[in-house]
């Protein structure tokens, strides 16, 4: 859910929020969710959900990511889907996200 959007990962705190509005600014991206899952070395590892404009775009992507991202903040995981799951309301289901 979105109680958890601060984390420790790589033993430094990282706002899931200020990765997402850093990885929305590179324009390619139709929509994005980034949450985090346990990690046995990383404490949590973050992972990046996300729907490009252009699904060709995976590797302009993840450059974008590497070049405006710091090393702890960096998703693990880039999970290109289609769609992100929604609420009633419109909004990304985070707690659905695991599904996908």
């Amino acid at each position: 859910g979105r109680r958890d959007r601060l984390i420790k990962s790589m033993d430094v705190q990282v706002s899931l929020d200020e990765v997402e509005d850093i990885l929305r600014k590179s324009m390619i991206v139709r929509q994005l969710a980034v949450t985090s899952t346990e990690h046995p070395i990383l404490g949590r590892r973050i992972e990046a959900h996300i729907c490009l404009i252009d699904p060709e775009g995976a590797k302009e992507f993840r450059t974008f990511a590497r070049k405006n991202l710091s090393k702890f903040q960096l998703p693990r995981v880039f999970n290109f889907v289609e769609t992100l799951p929604e609420t009633a309301s419109g909004k990304i289901n985070y707690s659905a996200l695991s599904n996908v």
